[in-house]
């Protein structure tokens, strides 16, 4: 999927480029997803700041590699599987095709403190009812889990 181009490497990252055996990601059956938000940009751990260290191999990819805007539709997905999420709580949609609320969020249990982007990824099925919650505030990302949330 990537080429990686060690020479670029800074000194003391090459572990963050390490491949790992098969059998040792879980995949969840899903696509490789250069989307992610946990995907390295095509410069991540560059000695210089400006070197290559990553080269996709589908020609496009590096557009969206290290975008750290919202979690891809494959991240969701994912999130949803890993959970036991049955069913989905979204509202509107954006240009990415991720689908977000503004402001307090009555159904999940908790008002913010303050007003932010919120995103309801899903319910689990199991019978604590964990809830996945991806909240955007002032341009800060966190992704939680809420157990009986």
């Amino acid at each position: 999927y990537v080429r990686i181009i060690s020479e670029n490497i800074g000194p003391g990252y090459e572990a963050n480029m390490v491949k790992r055996p098969q059998g040792t990601i879980r995949t969840f059956g899903m696509p490789y997803d250069y989307g992610s938000i946990m995907h390295y940009s095509g410069k991540a751990f560059s000695k210089d700041g400006s070197s290559s260290t990553i080269i996709p191999l589908y020609p496009g990819a590096e557009k969206v590699m290290g975008q750290r805007d919202a979690l891809s539709r494959v991240d969701l997905a994912k999130v949803n599987l890993l959970y036991k999420c049955s069913k989905d709580y979204y509202r509107g949609s954006d240009i990415t095709g991720f689908y977000s609320i503004y402001g307090p969020i009555p159904e999940l249990g908790f008002l913010p403190a303050n007003s932010g982007w919120f995103y309801k990824i899903g319910e689990s099925t199991d019978k604590y009812k964990d809830k996945v919650v991806q909240k955007f505030f002032n341009n800060t990302h966190h992704f939680s889990h809420k157990p009986g949330a």
